[in-house]
């Protein structure tokens, strides 16, 4: 019997971290995403209203295009680059 405590605790550790990944994503949706990259372009200068998102390839999930700026974010809505980082042309 004790000889499958380590697996069964292996099996537990493994099941809430699989709960817990989904419960973030589901938490996020793609507005949050959009509204979160646009206030960043805002806070640097630019137009909230210039920015669109279309899908990603890949482990991103959203591209938030904002002029010439691109943000690319992940499904838990992270930011994982940005093309441009100088910020909004003037």
């Amino acid at each position: 019997m004790t000889r499958w405590l380590p697996f069964a605790g292996l099996v537990v550790v493994t099941g809430v971290i699989a709960f817990v990944a989904g419960w973030q994503a589901r938490g996020i949706t793609e507005t949050d995403v959009i509204e979160g990259m646009a206030a960043r372009y805002e806070a640097q200068g630019g137009d909230a209203s210039a920015c669109v998102a279309v899908p990603g390839e890949g482990r991103v999930w959203i591209e938030v295009r904002c002029g010439s700026t691109v943000y690319y974010a992940s499904r838990f809505g992270r930011l994982l680059s940005v093309s441009n980082p100088e910020g909004p042309e003037a």
